[in-house]
C-alpha cells in the first residue's frame, strides 16, 4: 500500500508520479523484486484521501468537491485506457492545488 498523503506536498509528489508513471508504468516505481508497486487504484485512493485530510477545513468546502471531482475523472480516464484524458484532468487538478492556500 502507497504511503499516506498528509500534506499539501504529498498531494503534489502523488500526482507527479501519476503524471509521469500513469496509467502502464507504476510497476517501475517498485524497488524490491517482491514489490509489485503501488496500482493505479492505490495511488488515486492516497491522493483522495489526501486531498479529504489535508483540505478539510470549513474554507475549503467551495474547491474540494472540484479537486475530488478531477481526482476521479482523471482515474476513470486512466482506468479505461485514455492516457491523454487521465493527464488533462490530473494537471488541472495540479493547478487548483497549486492556487489553492
Amino acid at each position: 500500500m502507497w504511503p499516506k498523503c498528509v500534506s499539501k506536498s504529498d498531494i503534489e509528489g502523488v500526482i507527479a508520479i501519476l503524471m509521469g508513471h500513469a496509467p502502464d508504468d507504476l510497476a517501475s516505481l517498485s524497488f524490491h523484486p517482491d514489490d509489485p508497486g503501488p496500482t493505479l487504484e492505490e495511488m488515486f485512493l492516497c491522493l483522495t484521501e489526501g486531498v479529504n485530510h489535508v483540505f478539510r477545513a470549513p474554507r475549503y468546502d467551495d474547491v474540494r468537491p472540484k479537486m475530488l471531482h478531477l481526482a476521479g475523472e482523471s482515474y476513470r480516464l486512466y482506468s479505461a485506457g485514455d492516457s491523454d484524458g487521465g493527464f488533462l484532468a490530473i494537471d488541472e487538478l495540479h493547478g487548483v492545488i497549486y492556487r489553492t492556500s
